[in-house]
């Protein structure tokens, strides 16, 4: 009854803009060709912060590795988004009309033209004499095993024996989301010893972890976090939780239901804004942590300053579905729009090394043990989505609603 719950609110979410269009867009050409677009964009962009928002399966995506595609680090993924809405716009007005048949192909001949022109176009730079050895761990560790307390020291050897042909200096080495399914605090006998090893070899060490700490009251908290240790260092700690896996929205209206189905509920705390960028010990890295890679204006703000994006991730979670190829794909779009290379680690597929253009250049297949090595180039420079976000494309698509709805909008409440 839950899940049939939150599908049916996520339907609304798609719903309400819909109709909104129906009711006020629809029944002239401005509002085929110019409002459902703009009402379609906007139903994408207020998806994205609705009770922390569910950014996934925008059209946009569908273009990250075409010419169009190329329109990410200019206007980020809404941007493409509208260009797709606006083209299928276009084919039904023809379809619907029978006539202005050449308006599909003035849209389409824009939209790719603009794309392949803008690709041959660099926005950063590399920064000479600056690359790092980079390891991705793969542990591969079924999720109904995970958590059992029986299980732990099997996952601490997995992960450390992995590492220990691997520690070489200068070199980062990454575990995914929660690699180590237990508590981190400073002293942790199995994260002391795992710094040392690295310290001792000059490598660094970034993994994911749940970690507890404590406010001034006492109180206990808890975040999913990543941790540097060895010669990296720095905690991030997540900012966008997912609904109902790792908090519960509107927990106070709806603790009472949770309590009488019995449901164990998730307690982790948002992470802070504007936190500190992780070190590799040689670069500076913007971190995401699974669901966030999903959010555009957020690795934006962290990638500003930052030479390289990392992601880790636990995919098992989605099983054999399409999920974890849809979720490397929005980690392609990330590593477009900010025109850096993006390292992504998961617990069983895909992990990758995805260049500044958002292409894949190495991959691991899903469902082994992997270890994935390669190397990752600094760059540096901001690109135009990086500096203006998505505040461009939303007042377009604001202005054209506010245009096309204007006659009908004086008539209604005339």
């Amino acid at each position: 009854m839950l899940t049939l719950l939150f599908v049916a609110g996520l339907a609304l979410a798609f719903a309400i803009p819909l109709w909104l269009w129906n009711r006020f867009l629809q029944d002239k050409p401005s509002g085929v060709l110019l409002g459902f677009p703009a009402a379609w964009v906007l139903d994408e962009w207020y998806r994205s912060w609705l009770l922390t928002g569910f950014p996934w399966l925008y059209i946009g995506y569908s273009q990250t590795g075409t010419p169009l595609g190329s329109w990410a680090p200019v206007t980020g993924i809404y941007g493409i988004s509208l260009w797709i809405a606006l083209i299928a716009a276009t084919v039904f007005f023809v379809l619907s009309t029978r006539k202005y048949y050449w308006l599909p192909a003035l849209a389409l001949l824009s939209a790719v033209g603009s794309g392949i022109w803008l690709d041959k176009k660099e926005w950063t730079h590399a920064v000479d004499g600056k690359q790092q050895s980079v390891v991705l761990l793969q542990g591969n560790v079924p999720q109904q095993m995970k958590w059992k307390p029986e299980q732990r020291e099997a996952i601490r050897a997995l992960y450390r024996d992995m590492s220990a042909p691997l520690w070489q200096t200068d070199r980062l080495v990454v575990w995914p989301e929660a690699a180590i399914p237990e508590l981190y605090t400073p002293s942790h006998p199995f994260f002391i010893a795992m710094a040392q090893q690295a310290s001792s070899s000059g490598s660094a060490l970034i993994t994911g972890v749940p970690s507890l700490h404590y406010e001034d009251s006492g109180e206990r908290i808890f975040y999913n976090s990543l941790l540097g240790l060895g010669t990296a260092n720095g905690f991030y700690h997540k900012q966008r939780l997912v609904p109902f896996g790792e908090y519960v929205p509107l927990q106070q209206w709806l603790k009472g239901l949770l309590d009488f189905f019995k449901m164990p509920i998730s307690d982790f705390r948002t992470g802070p804004a504007n936190q500190t960028n992780l070190d590799s010990g040689v670069m500076t890295v913007a971190s995401s942590i699974c669901y966030e890679v999903t959010y555009p204006e957020l690795v934006a703000r962290q990638a500003r300053d930052a030479d390289i994006l990392l992601t880790v991730s636990n995919d098992t979670w989605f099983g054999s579905s399409i999920g974890p190829h849809q979720h490397l794909q929005m980690a392609q779009m990330r590593a477009r729009e900010n025109a850096r290379e993006m390292l992504r680690a998961t617990s069983n597929g895909i992990s990758a090394f995805i260049d500044h253009k958002g292409r894949v250049t190495s991959r691991s297949p899903q469902f082994e043990r992997f270890v994935l090595q390669g190397t990752a180039q600094a760059y540096q420079g901001r690109t135009p989505y990086q500096q203006l976000g998505n505040y461009p494309v939303l007042i377009l698509c604001a202005a054209l609603v506010i245009l096309t709805a204007r006659q009908k909008m004086l008539a209604v409440f005339n």
